[in-house]
């Protein structure tokens, strides 16, 4: 479709294009801002008192409202842009950014389970964990579940060696499988 296109008969132009858009929507949000593997592994870290990973970390839940903005903005950005630079003359990647698309989705979903569980703690969905609340879901846990699931349904293949279990997270290891099984299989369906 570019080939037919003015784009695709003056590539310098279109570099140039797509270098200028990537700096406009790039400069507002700091997750954008971002590298693409710092972004993620900001976005897979576990949070600690010491370190908020680029304010991704959020322990009350009136501050994970304007988190989840910051990453949909974030999400939209990246995803748009993934979209638009895959097969241009400019090399963009398409693993890094499909990670980092899908651990924006998955750390969303984290992060309003997160407000969840610390706005409801007596939910039937939190009964297992018992008195520590407030650390019973880890969005960076559901960061990699997305980035794993969006990767896969990209490429179409199954990325078992993420689901082998590991010791602080092994009960995750069955939806993961799942999860990428389901992504992978979606475009057969």
């Amino acid at each position: 479709m570019r080939n037919g296109t003015s784009l695709g008969k003056h590539p310098i132009f279109e570099v140039m294009l797509i270098t200028l858009t990537t700096a406009l929507l790039s400069f507002l949000n700091p997750y954008t801002r971002m590298g693409g593997t710092e972004l993620v592994y900001n976005l897979f870290a576990e949070c600690h008192p010491d370190n908020d990973h680029g304010g991704l970390c959020a322990a009350r839940p009136e501050h994970i409202a304007p988190v989840i903005r910051a990453i949909a903005v974030a999400l939209l950005v990246k995803g748009g842009l993934t979209i638009v630079t895959f097969g241009i003359k400019l090399p963009a990647g398409i693993f890094i950014p499909t990670l980092g698309v899908g651990a924006c989705a998955g750390r969303i979903l984290g992060l309003c389970l997160q407000w969840l569980s610390l706005t409801n703690p007596n939910m039937w969905i939190f009964d297992s964990c018992g008195s520590k609340n407030a650390q019973c879901v880890v969005p960076g846990v559901y960061a990699m579940v997305g980035a794993a699931a969006t990767l896969s349904g990209v490429t179409v293949r199954l990325l078992a060696f993420i689901s082998a279990p590991t010791p602080t997270h092994a009960s995750f290891s069955a939806q993961l499988y799942l999860l990428q099984l389901l992504c992978s299989n979606l475009p057969v369906l």
